[in-house]
């Protein structure tokens, strides 16, 4: 376990300017950041066909994580306004999920220049929220179910397993996604 750590820690310190999205780039400025998408992902259904072309849903890799660090984008109007950060399950069978520096690191890096407050559990307790200071964004860190893609290269049961990751949320994307299903 000290040997993942270990990793990690060099692993961020390697890509720490570089190597994580940041809530608010645009497309290019990810594009330039992570090069080209491991993944493309199908807009989901939860939001109407009439909005559909405003979205865009990529998965990156961490570049050089050796843990298989990734991270889900989605660009609203080009602009990165939802990302979940996961550990590939395969490169990561002995961990859970991320870990606690893993997740300060993260929501360290989008902060900008405002902090991160923890939010009191809701009713249900499903993980940990966090709020931005400035009210611009909000994180969880919850167990969820990643998109699934039946034209991957990874078998279909590596797809069904439950993630961990930390969700970094704009309010600009909950704003759009409460006109969208509303």
């Amino acid at each position: 376990m000290q040997w993942i750590r270990l990793i990690w820690l060099c692993i961020s310190m390697l890509i720490a300017s570089n190597g994580y999205a940041r809530l608010g780039e645009t497309f290019a400025a990810i594009e330039k950041r992570f090069n080209d998408p491991i993944r493309l992902v199908p807009t989901t259904s939860a939001i109407p066909k009439k909005f559909q072309d405003r979205v865009t849903t990529r998965i990156y890799a961490i570049g050089g994580n050796q843990d298989g660090a990734l991270i889900e984008i989605t660009f609203l109007d080009g602009v990165s306004s939802r990302e979940f950060y996961f550990l590939e399950r395969e490169k990561s069978q002995t961990s859970r999920g991320l870990n606690d520096a893993q997740i300060r690191f993260i929501l360290e890096v989008n902060a900008q220049g405002s902090s991160w407050d923890a939010c009191a559990p809701g009713k249900t307790n499903l993980g940990t929220s966090w709020k931005r200071q400035d009210q611009a964004a909000s994180a969880k860190f919850q167990d969820t179910q990643p998109t699934i893609n039946l034209n991957s290269t990874s078998p279909l049961e590596s797809q069904l397993l439950i993630w961990s990751g930390i969700e970094l949320r704009t309010k600009r994307w909950d704003d759009f996604m409460n006109q969208a299903i509303s």
